[in-house]
């Protein structure tokens, strides 16, 4: 049991070794990814942005997320930047296993990364903070 938790330590080890590695042999894919972020920014900037969170993504179910203008920037900023990520990581030369460790990295700083998380950044949070003193 030890010797398979130690063989997938290892694999996931590879993994992300092999995408760091593709990385950075290939640089133009994060460029690209940069630009089409950049403007999909500008987008949300200027109020022309359709960006939304899936219907499943609980974290967002919060009016004020789409009422109030700054915590709707927040939110498509956050979404574009996630998206785009794992856009990042689909444009890689990496096998499908490599793929799905590289978006679990990646999922796993965007999802720590999520506005919801901090008081300032969830308006659900900052309003039972009010309420409860």
């Amino acid at each position: 049991m030890v010797k398979k938790n130690l063989d997938s330590t290892a694999d996931l080890a590879r993994a992300l070794a092999n995408f760091y590695g593709t990385a950075l042999r290939r640089p133009d894919t994060m460029v690209n990814a940069s630009v089409s972020a950049m403007q999909d920014m500008f987008k949300i900037f200027t109020g022309a942005s359709d960006v939304a969170p899936d219907r499943a993504d609980k974290r967002f179910k919060d009016p004020i997320w789409t009422s109030n203008p700054a915590y709707k920037g927040l939110m498509e900023a956050y979404l574009t930047w996630s998206r785009g990520m794992n856009d990042w990581v689909d444009t890689l030369d990496l096998s499908n296993r490599d793929k799905l460790r590289a978006k679990l990295l990646t999922s796993m700083v965007t999802d720590t990364l999520a506005p919801t998380n901090s008081l300032l950044g969830n308006p659900a949070a900052m309003k039972e903070t009010l309420d409860t003193g």
